[in-house]
């Protein structure tokens, strides 16, 4: 998996994340679909080791995708 294919599904998965906010945080707790898409989009596994099923990317690609 490449950095700039989760950055590119970080971008369109955030302003559904951004509309869920409020929500979000009344909640105080993660939303329930915002958790799904991240899994379903894997972004979760930016810095899991491969051998562990992850991407093993860098932290600047973790950075970019926290920061979107």
């Amino acid at each position: 998996m490449k950095s700039t294919e989760l950055i590119d599904r970080a971008r369109a998965l955030a302003p559904g994340i951004a509309a869920r906010a409020l929500e979000t945080e009344a909640a105080r707790s993660p939303h329930d679909e915002t958790l799904r898409e991240l899994i379903d989009a894997e972004l979760i596994e930016t810095l899991v080791p491969r051998r562990w099923g992850g991407h093993e990317l860098g932290i600047e690609t973790h950075v970019a995708i926290v920061e979107i």
